[in-house]
């Protein structure tokens, strides 16, 4: 009606104001109605102010890489107890790294992992006195035995990581010669597996500690230089996910790829081959907020980082698979659910949009079976506050689910069930997974529907399912 200006009306200005012109600004957390009148006519709408929000669409498959690796995890040998295999398979394992003293790379590939030899674990490092030498005093005696191991193995590994963390040098060093008898090792080891393996063969490097261009730049220069490749670009991530993790590693990908000015490197993947700092490692929500990044950056494989627990043990080396599971007894963390709910819904994962990157959002279409959980269900998404985040009292987080119709058992419904799971963060303590919250009908309308996780935990993870 041209010419008449409503009158707007908030009817709780503590949740959210509104303006003469109809803009609303939120101020707190909770419900509140927005009426607009002329004269005696009014139309009123409510408005839920929330944390954050996810919008899942379930219209819009997408095809990601399985972001589930592990880094040793357990001390294969006569006197070790290796956990058993229902808590290994359901994880769904990409990627191992390891070497076969420690993983067997038949134990590795029985879980349909592909097989990274770490080589200079089987060398040896400053922190245990260089059992074979320091190896650019003798480049070809090293170069002979990378040359020996590929012989042994070829066949059977699918990555040959050159070194572990070249520019670690104090501490607990990995390395502690300059950076320029690193690069010429890179290339001793690179010729040598070459000769052995053909120019198919994927050699990983430089496996660096933290992410830092300027150390990629020099390495890609020198390999260009020298002809030596670096088939699979690798670095180690520690600092708390956030959204610039998949900016990096999408703008390293253009940076190194075969279409860059580095193209002679001929980087053909990328892999995050140690992630998780050691104060996040038992979280389930910011482990997967990790692999969140790692979809959506189109990481090729990933590799949990394994630290010491809080005896001191390293969990690289107690049976705990990097510590999703407790020692000796072997009892699901928090964490190693939050794995597995992960892994079950990799082959139907849709779009999901978190309004903050500390929310982390999974989102896929899956159809129940005896190994999910709750054991019936068409879809699933998995969200919560990571650690990093700062939740206000009232803590709701909001879900709006989008093209329902396209998931077949929900297509048509006026309305859905939605169910509400929680694996409250037990750090090292075993946790029961997924415990029952709430379950409440929603209501279906224009494809789309929404809930509200009222009195969200942060470091909690949920998992909402969805029914007919």
């Amino acid at each position: 009606m041209s010419g008449i200006a409503p009158r707007w009306s908030s009817g709780d200005t503590t949740i959210a104001t509104v303006t003469s012109s109809g803009l609303v600004t939120p101020t707190a957390q909770g419900t509140v109605t927005m009426t607009a009148a002329v004269g005696a006519v009014k139309a009123s709408i409510q408005i839920e102010v929330v944390w954050a929000v996810t919008d899942v669409d379930f219209s819009g498959p997408i095809t990601v890489k399985l972001a589930s690796g592990l880094l040793h995890g357990f001390s294969f040998g006569p006197s070790s107890t290796v956990p058993p295999s229902a808590l290994i398979s359901p994880l769904n394992l990409g990627y191992w790294r390891s070497i076969p003293a420690m993983i067997p790379i038949s134990t590795a590939k029985s879980f349909g992992a592909r097989y990274d030899i770490a080589l200079s674990d089987l060398w040896g490092y400053p922190l245990n006195n260089w059992p074979n030498g320091k190896p650019w005093l003798n480049l070809p005696a090293y170069g002979a035995f990378i040359a020996q191991v590929a012989t042994q193995l070829n066949g059977s590994v699918d990555y040959w990581e050159v070194w572990n963390e070249p520019d670690i040098t104090t501490v607990t060093p990995f390395w502690d010669g300059t950076e320029t008898q690193f690069f010429d090792t890179y290339l001793a080891a690179y010729t040598a597996l070459r000769s052995v393996l053909g120019p198919d063969a994927l050699i990983v490097g430089p496996s660096i500690a933290l992410y830092d261009q300027g150390f990629l730049d020099r390495f890609a220069a020198y390999c260009i230089a020298n002809h030596c490749e670096a088939n699979v670009l690798s670095w180690h991530e520690g600092d708390a996910p956030t959204a610039n993790l998949a900016a990096r590693i999408m703008a390293t990908q253009a940076r190194y790829g075969l279409t860059s000015s580095n193209a002679a490197l001929n980087v053909k993947e990328i892999h995050i081959n140690e992630y998780n700092g050691p104060g996040l490692t038992h979280k389930p929500v910011d482990s997967l907020l990790y692999l969140q990044y790692f979809e959506q950056a189109g990481v090729d494989a990933v590799a949990r980082a394994c630290w010491a627990d809080i005896t001191g043990a390293s969990e690289c080396y107690n049976n705990t698979l990097d510590g999703l599971i407790t020692p000796v007894t072997f009892n699901p963390r928090s964490v190693w659910h939050a794995y597995r709910l992960y892994a079950q819904g990799v082959a139907g994962r849709t779009t999901s949009k978190p309004s903050r990157q500390e929310l982390m959002s999974i989102a896929s279409v899956i159809t129940g079976t005896g190994a999910t959980s709750p054991t019936t269900m068409s879809a699933q998404v998995l969200t919560g506050a990571s650690n990093a985040a700062t939740l206000p009292a009232t803590k709701r987080i909001g879900i709006r689910f989008h093209g329902i119709s396209s998931v077949a058992a929900l297509a048509g419904k006026p309305e859905v069930s939605m169910q509400l799971m929680k694996v409250s963060n037990s750090e090292e303590q075993a946790s029961t997974g997924p415990v029952f919250v709430a379950q409440q009908m929603l209501a279906v309308t224009g494809d789309t529907a929404s809930t509200i996780i009222e009195g969200a935990e942060i470091a909690a993870l949920y998992q909402v399912v969805l029914l007919p």
